[in-house]
């Protein structure tokens, strides 16, 4: 922990350099601390990745056997051996 001299120049310095350079003391900023906006722009990409696989998995429930494939692209289907 801390003691009181050490918290205290540790202020000081958080302002100091808050007041010298805004933008670097922005940039390191907790989350919850940014603008919403800001915290939006980030999240779209993974909701749409999210949303799409979603949709993939609602509208195609049963992947492709190989065999299906293999009629798909007109490859004659792998042939199994009996035990």
């Amino acid at each position: 922990m801390l003691s009181h001299a050490e918290r205290r120049a540790l202020r000081e310095m958080q302002h100091r350099l808050s007041t010298e350079d805004p933008e670097f003391v922005r940039r390191f900023d907790a989350p919850e601390r940014r603008r919403p906006s800001e915290r939006r722009r980030r999240q779209h990409p993974r909701l749409i990745l999210a949303e799409m696989v979603i949709a993939l998995g609602i509208m195609d429930p049963n992947p492709l056997t190989d065999a299906q494939i293999a009629a798909l692209m007109g490859i004659p289907a792998p042939r199994r051996s009996r035990p």
